[in-house]
């Protein structure tokens, strides 16, 4: 194609298939330089393949001519033409450039997904910035898409402000899409957000509680009494069951006498015990599991009476298959150290006796 003649690479340009077209359009331009731009802009205007459009585009844009690819960007039927063209508006003109920021902020809230993108995708390459707020304001767009693209720039922001990082926590809780409301979570957790996120979750839906917890957990996040509490009062018994399972390792004096309020009131519901698995059997067996290991002169007189009566005939019965894997935990134990704690235990039932 490069040694042909120039006459017959015009007329590819014109009679040629798609492919001889983007050939000769790259072959006239290396040739002739602005002496083509009169031939390649009025291919352009005649140009019926987008593809064939988008080469014309960035030949055009390379022979400064950015006021042809301008017009492209705004006025091409095609959404993919107008975003190369957009892409090429904003390479030629300089990097951080007023001018290159808000023509794409104007295409971004004027076009399309597709013209979106291929602006995200100059900001992800780093020519070009974006204000937070644009960012903020894409991650509350309509199309899933669009606040997938505005997520990823916002995960590499070297230092969000506080104002972004609180609304990064008020879209987490408000975003329907699943698997981006997962990532938001995590992009929140790996902000240190987790006391936010669950302070600001305290009256979200049961669902979205404990999908926060559990990613909470998974994330390693500390979550201390002060910011469970408030879930810890809500009536559902999942929710329960994930504060549950977030405590501090060893719980908290507050979360120890929840606990032990909380299984006294299952343990007051016989039917319960003989149900299969459910969230309030679950939270009795698994709150009787922590308290055990729970047990110590400086906790013992948080525990209410049926649960100390519980747990002390739970020790003695050694055959009770209802143990499982905690009275295999308790045969390791020394016994000296369960001794300690039947004695602690048989102390709080004659305290709460002689009450």
């Amino acid at each position: 194609m490069a040694g042909l003649p120039e006459a017959a690479q015009r007329e590819l340009l014109t009679a040629g298939d798609p492919a001889e077209r983007v050939w000769s359009i790259w072959a006239l331009g290396l040739r002739l330089g602005e002496g083509v731009l009169g031939d390649l802009q009025q291919d352009l205007d005649l140009e019926a393949s987008p593809g064939v459009r988008c080469q014309l585009i960035v030949v055009m844009a390379g022979l400064g001519e950015r006021d042809l690819v301008r017009a492209a960007a705004l006025e091409d039927p095609d959404p993919v033409v107008r975003a190369v063209a957009s892409q090429y508006v904003i390479r030629t003109l300089p990097a951080g450039a007023e001018a290159a920021v808000a023509f794409a902020i104007d295409r971004m809230r004027g076009d399309g997904p597709r013209v979106q993108q291929a602006i995200f995708d100059e900001v992800q390459s780093g020519r070009l910035q974006l204000p937070e707020s644009v960012l903020l304001e894409f991650l509350a767009h309509p199309v899933v898409e669009t606040r997938q693209l505005a997520l990823e720039v916002l995960a590499v922001l070297p230092q969000p402000s506080a104002a972004a990082l609180e609304a990064l926590v008020d879209r987490a809780l408000a975003e329907p899409e699943p698997l981006v409301r997962r990532a938001l979570i995590e992009l929140c957790l790996r902000r240190g957000l987790a006391p936010h996120l669950v302070r600001a979750g305290h009256a979200a839906y049961p669902s979205l509680v404990c999908e926060i917890l559990s990613a909470s957990k998974r994330a390693g996040a500390r979550l201390r009494w002060p910011n469970l509490a408030p879930l810890a009062r809500r009536p559902e018994p999942e929710i329960a069951l994930a504060v549950l399972t977030s405590l501090l390792n060893p719980p908290e004096l507050d979360a120890i006498e929840w606990m032990s309020r909380s299984a006294a009131a299952l343990l007051a519901i016989p039917s319960i015990a003989r149900t299969g698995s459910s969230p309030l059997r679950d939270f009795q067996w698994t709150a009787l599991q922590l308290l055990f290991q729970a047990i110590a002169p400086e906790t013992i007189h948080l525990f209410e009476r049926s649960v100390a009566q519980t747990l002390l005939e739970q020790i003695d019965q050694t055959d009770d298959d209802d143990w499982g894997d905690e009275r295999q935990s308790v045969d390791e134990r020394t016994s000296e150290d369960l001794r300690a704690k039947r004695e602690l235990l048989v102390r709080r039932l004659a305290d709460a006796h002689g009450d």
